[in-house]
């Protein structure tokens, strides 16, 4: 496992990840952030009883990073170093239908889509920030520079996405709980539009709980964005104060895919 990378993925409030020292007796660290790389130097099977919190209790193997520090798999996608691969080793090779990795694009502006994962090989084509896609495939050089192909060798650099991933697998198989959404590093401004009238915001990102209306072509600073992909309509942007969410059919971004 030493010519493994960990990619964490996924930093926020709620779901900090946190480092162990003294793994039978766990003392939680400092967090570590979404998108960081990690080298395992040592893989543990099994989990003490008494482990807290959740994170620890339900993982099936924790990777020692430093000097008895550790993260478990259910914080962590395994990624073989120097290789490009179709999924994580720490995921099943049996995966549901409804199974996906995406990241949305985070940036001031469009960004490059690479032949191959690196800068010297030829720009594709660009993407819009804000925009959700699914991840087909990972690289992470010997350097910890992590790129993700979009499909058909549509690479980008993770520096350019936003530091939480958006996963769902099934967590008794793989170990790993869902995360359907991420805020921005620089948020976007987002129309909303509706050729018929009036659009409408949600409460939550869903068609439950009805909000407010607010006048096509008005814009919203946008900070967070939902996507699960077994929905009807799978991506909610949140336009604030957290009971604010607009679908991306409704939005500007609705033909940048």
């Amino acid at each position: 496992m030493r010519d493994t990378n960990l990619l964490t993925t996924r930093p926020d409030a709620k779901h900090p990840f946190a480092e162990a020292s003294a793994i039978d007796s766990l003392k939680v660290l400092e967090p570590v952030y979404g998108l960081t790389t990690w080298k395992i130097s040592a893989t543990r099977k099994s989990m003490p009883s008494s482990i807290q919190p959740e994170e620890w209790t339900s993982a099936r193997e924790a990777y020692e990073v430093g000097n008895d520090t550790w993260l478990t798999t259910n914080q962590v996608l395994v990624i073989p170093q120097d290789q490009i691969v179709d999924r994580p080793s720490n995921f099943s090779d049996d995966p549901g239908s409804a199974d996906f990795v995406a990241t949305a694009v985070d940036s001031n502006g469009p960004v490059a889509l690479w032949s191959q994962p690196n800068y010297a090989s030829q720009p594709k084509r660009t993407v819009d920030p804000g925009t959700i896609w699914k991840i087909a495939r990972y690289y992470c050089a010997p350097t910890g520079e992590l790129w993700f192909d979009l499909g058909d060798n549509n690479w980008i650099n993770a520096y350019y996405v936003a530091n939480s991933l958006l996963y769902d697998f099934d967590a008794k198989t793989n170990g790993v709980a869902p995360n359907y959404e991420t805020s921005f590093k620089n948020p976007l401004t987002i129309t909303a539009t509706n050729n018929d009238g009036p659009i409408a915001l949600w409460k939550t990102p869903n068609y439950k709980a009805f909000n407010q209306a607010v006048p096509a072509g008005s814009q919203w600073q946008c900070y967070s964005v939902t996507y699960n992909y077994g929905n009807n309509d799978p991506i909610w942007y949140n336009l604030g104060n957290e009971t604010n969410w607009l679908p991306a059919y409704y939005s500007s971004l609705a033909n940048a895919y």
